[in-house]
């Protein structure tokens, strides 16, 4: 999480999140999965921000090429021109990527990105979580178990997307300058990266989740 908090923001939140699961199928040599995350932000932006960036957790081996794989072009999140559709040719410079379950892998959405025809004889299957700023709408919305479920976690609350997750938590800088700093949120993710465990080198959240307020100077 200090990694996507760094790349980010500590104000951030799932936005998206969902399963693929690709069982063995036949060559498609013609086939063009490329493409960027964000669907039509940097249309409407005209410019390619590093709005979101997504966790992918491996449930099955792709530890092969052919496997359905990751498959991203690196270096192209700095691309200021859109990827040419060349159907049936692999675009320069990609590479799949190969994990074994139980793999994270972690892009930014300006990445490039697509997946490989699984020749293989294993289903492929991986769960991803988009996580972006929480000033960028959500595309699904906690349900009523996911919320009751974060009854007394502030930070699973925060990542969920609760809807009384007041953005004043956040901490509001003191002047209009841009080289104030906004002081750690306590209780959410801006206060377990700022915490003093994390400082010493801890890079485990504790069991659940949950991270505790740090305390308080007497």
């Amino acid at each position: 999480m200090g990694v996507l908090a760094g790349a980010l923001t500590p104000n951030l939140h799932i936005y998206h999140s969902h399963i693929d699961v690709h069982p063995p199928e036949e060559d498609k040599p013609n086939a063009w999965r490329w493409h960027e995350d964000g669907g039509r932000q940097t249309a409407d932006l005209d410019y390619r921000a590093r709005l979101s960036a997504k966790l992918g957790y491996w449930l099955s081996d792709c530890d092969e090429p052919g496997m359905g794989n990751l498959e991203v072009i690196p270096g192209s999140n700095h691309w200021t021109e859109f990827l040419p559709r060349t159907p049936g040719q692999t675009p320069e410079g990609a590479i799949q990527v190969l994990a074994k379950a139980g793999d994270v892998t972690l892009f930014e959405r300006r990445i490039w990105h697509g997946r490989s025809t699984n020749l293989s004889e294993r289903t492929r299957m991986v769960v991803f979580f988009g996580y972006s700023p929480r000033w960028i709408v959500q595309r699904e919305f906690p349900s009523a178990e996911q919320l009751q479920a974060a009854i007394g976690d502030p930070l699973r609350r925060q990542l969920i997307g609760a809807p009384d997750w007041d953005s004043c938590h956040v901490g509001a800088p003191s002047s209009r300058s841009r080289s104030t700093s906004r002081p750690p949120d306590p209780f959410g993710l801006s206060g377990w990266v700022h915490a003093p465990s994390r400082r010493e080198g801890a890079c485990a959240l504790p069991r659940g989740g949950a991270c505790a307020a740090p305390k308080q100077a007497a």
